[in-house]
């Protein structure tokens, strides 16, 4: 236990107290004791910083909310938690509910950060004509929140759109790093390009700090670098952009700007931060044609605990308008959103994800026989593998423990995982607790994944959310065999038992053993690997998914109003 008086960092602790947790679960067989117990007694000072530490590592920014105020109640002098508990709840967008937080921040006068939120959250509630700080104006303000009551209160007065005087299409996205929903961006822009549409593209995230280069697919819009344009996130806020919590204030305030200056006919916006801060910001500029394309589930799914209950509602303001039209990657992605906002069905169409297949479906032997040299995989060895970000929505630690089950019953397999991001140190160190480290073996990020995944005989996925992943229908295309949980749009991108297995129980356990079955039954996976490329090829071509979003296109860029139905590779009933 640290001794009082002693300045703590919180993050070495308390990684430090789950390590020996963790140990200590391995090395006795039974469940990790609670590792935040090895800090300091339940509910003391230490205990509670050291919790909150921890839910802010995980990103459980709500339950770090949570631990913060029990502190900070039983703490109130100090000062530094108090701003930090402001802050967090005007990070939230949760004001109404967290505002005698929020109004601490105005005892902090000398620090930027404190003024700017209060001043921020002040005068969106002066908008309101609800007071931040009168007691008699709790009743009226405990529901406000951002962003959905700033695109209720702002989106109501908003006048409709006007289509002169405007011409051509701007795709925004986070980046042109590789990623699914980036290249599909990156392939419907090239494909308006070659037909002659103007069509311009704007990102933002830039600064590298993920490893991936942000304009990996640039050679695939049909653009040169110097069209791409990069988006200034830096200009001070103005109202009302500044009413939005900074995840998406100063995106939606640089994109609003661009789109005043260049006035595009149509605004394309891919993946939920950008199609909220994009879709506000658009309407705002008089853009009569936004197109939201979503790629996952629900993000209060895929993003658990990030405080998104106003995320349905913005969403459902947006959507409410006829200038907004959503397209879903999966019939899964498109029930969902729709139940999930509560909107009309017509809003939502689903174009399917295609791919180019060319490089694909002609596997370079030579150069995976190099490759499989390189890792030092024996040549008759099955491989078992993946691509994903090393980030909880993968949920890596539970493949490597499906890995760790397979090694046990077939110990000539090995595992190929491909991929980058914050979990792949620790997961890394897992496999030598495991004693698997000699089987599994780590790439990284590499450039042409399409070319390495024909190495693999079994492709496992073990998200907890996906919404068409791309890479099972790679996967299929390269030879290898789906074996995923039944989660979003997975079952719409194989047939379950003829080109893969769908694992309904989600555990390990589970996954492992539907590799295991496909792994000892080598004239099924032959006729599997013949199936897989077949349903790729006849579902998912690039071709079918460019007429499927042009058609679109034409239609919203009409005004024509169609109800949800697939435009783009196969329906799984």
């Amino acid at each position: 236990m640290a001794k009082s008086g002693v300045k703590v960092d919180y993050k070495i602790l308390v990684r430090s107290a789950k390590i020996l947790a963790e140990l200590s679960g391995e090395e006795t067989g039974q469940q990790p004791l609670d590792y935040l117990d090895r800090i300091g007694p339940a509910g003391s000072k230490i205990a509670l910083l050291a919790a909150f530490h921890q839910a802010k590592l995980e990103r459980r920014w709500d339950d770090a909310y949570r631990i913060l105020a029990q502190y900070v109640k039983e703490h109130p002098k100090d000062a530094k938690r108090r701003r930090e508990l402001g802050l967090l709840a005007y990070r939230s967008g949760s004001w109404g509910e967290r505002a005698s937080a929020i109004r601490g921040l105005n005892d902090f006068r000398q620090d930027k950060k404190a003024q700017e939120a209060f001043a921020a959250v002040s005068s969106f509630f002066k908008a309101c004509s609800v007071s931040l700080t009168s007691r008699a104006d709790i009743g009226r303000r405990t529901n406000l929140q951002s962003p959905a009551s700033v695109f209720r209160h702002v989106l109501t007065s908003c006048p409709p759109t006007q289509a002169g005087n405007r011409e051509g299409v701007v795709m925004i996205a986070p980046s042109l790093a590789g990623g699914g929903a980036e290249r599909i961006a990156a392939t419907i822009c090239g494909d308006l390009s070659a037909r002659g549409k103007p069509v311009e593209m704007a990102i933002y995230d830039v600064d590298g700090k993920t490893g991936r280069d942000p304009l990996f697919y640039l050679p695939m819009t049909g653009l040169d670098r110097e069209d791409i344009r990069v988006l200034d996130l830096t200009a001070p806020l103005r109202e009302p952009f500044c009413w939005l919590p900074p995840n998406l204030s100063h995106k939606s305030q640089a994109i609003h700007d661009f789109l005043m200056w260049r006035r595009p006919h149509t605004l394309y916006l891919t993946l939920d931060m950008v199609n909220l801060a994009g879709g506000f910001a658009g309407l705002l500029a008089g853009v009569p044609n936004i197109i939201l394309h979503s790629h996952n589930q629900r993000p209060s799914d895929v993003y658990a605990g990030l405080g998104m209950e106003g995320w349905a509602a913005a969403y459902q303001a947006l959507l409410e308008r006829d200038e907004i039209r959503m397209i879903a990657v999966s019939q899964t992605v498109a029930e969902d959103y729709a139940d999930w906002t509560d909107t009309r069905s017509d809003r939502i169409e689903i174009v399917r994800n295609g791919l180019d297949l060319q490089q694909l479906l002609r596997p370079d032997k030579p150069f995976l026989e190099t490759f499989r040299s390189e890792l030092g995989i024996p040549r008759k060895s099955l491989i078992v593998g993946t691509a994903f970000r090393f980030e909880e929505v993968k949920r890596p630690d539970l493949w490597l423990r499906m890995a760790g089950r397979v090694v046990k019953k077939r110990p000539d397999v090995h595992f190929v995982l491909f991929g980058e991001g914050a979990l792949l140190e620790r997961e890394r160190l897992r496999c030598r607790d495991f004693g698997i480290e000699k089987q599994v073996h780590f790439t990284g990020h590499v450039n042409d994944l399409y070319h390495r995944l024909p190495l693999l005989d079994i492709f496992v996925l073990s998200s907890r959310s996906e919404g068409l992943p791309n890479v099972l229908l790679e996967a299929q295309a390269g030879g290898a065999i789906p074996v995923t949980f039944d989660v979003g749009g997975c079952r719409e991108a194989m047939n379950d038992g003829v080109t893969g297995l769908l694992v309904r129980e989600q555990s390990d356990e589970a996954l492992a053993r539907a590799v295991l079955k496909a792994l000892n039954d080598p004239e099924w996976r032959r006729a599997a690997t013949k199936a897989g490329r077949k349903f790729v090829r006849s579902h998912f071509s690039v071709n079918r998914m460019l007429s499927a979003f042009n058609r679109f296109l034409s239609a919203a860029e009409s005004g024509v109003n169609r109800p949800i139905h697939s435009l783009g590779g196969h329906r799984t009933e």
